[in-house]
C-alpha cells in the first residue's frame, strides 16, 4: 500500500507539472481540469496519499517497515549501478528514457 501511495504522489506531481513541461499533451487530453481545481485535486491527492503513507509506516510492524525501506533502498541502488554500468558502455540511461517519452508522444499523435 505504501508503494501505491508513492505512485499516487508522483502522479499528482506529474499532473501539476504537465502544463509547463508538456502543454501539447495536455491540449490533446479528452478530459481536462484546469486552474484552481487541478491544483486542489493534485494537492489534495498529495496530502491524502502522504497521510496514508505515513500512517501505514507508523502502524506497520518493524519487520514490514524494514522490508519496505530495504526494498526501496535496493531499488535505488540497482538504478544507480545499472546507470553506471550502461554509462561505461556508452549508453546514457536518461537519454534512452527521453526516447521512450518521445515514442509515447508519437503514439499519442502529439504534434
Amino acid at each position: 500500500v505504501c508503494c501505491f501511495m508513492i505512485i499516487k504522489i508522483l502522479a499528482a506531481i506529474t499532473v501539476l507539472l504537465l502544463p509547463r513541461r508538456k502543454p501539447e499533451l495536455l491540449k490533446k487530453s479528452p478530459f481536462l481540469i484546469t486552474g484552481f481545481w487541478r491544483w486542489f485535486i493534485c494537492v489534495g491527492a498529495i496530502i491524502a496519499a502522504g497521510f496514508f503513507l505515513v500512517y501505514g509506516l507508523v502502524t506497520a510492524s518493524l519487520n514490514i517497515r524494514l522490508v519496505f525501506f530495504i526494498s526501496f533502498a535496493v531499488g535505488l541502488i540497482y538504478w544507480y549501478i545499472r546507470r553506471m554500468h550502461l554509462s561505461r558502455q556508452g549508453i546514457n540511461l536518461e537519454q534512452e528514457i527521453k526516447k521512450i517519452t518521445s515514442m509515447i508522444e508519437e503514439e499519442l499523435k502529439v504534434d
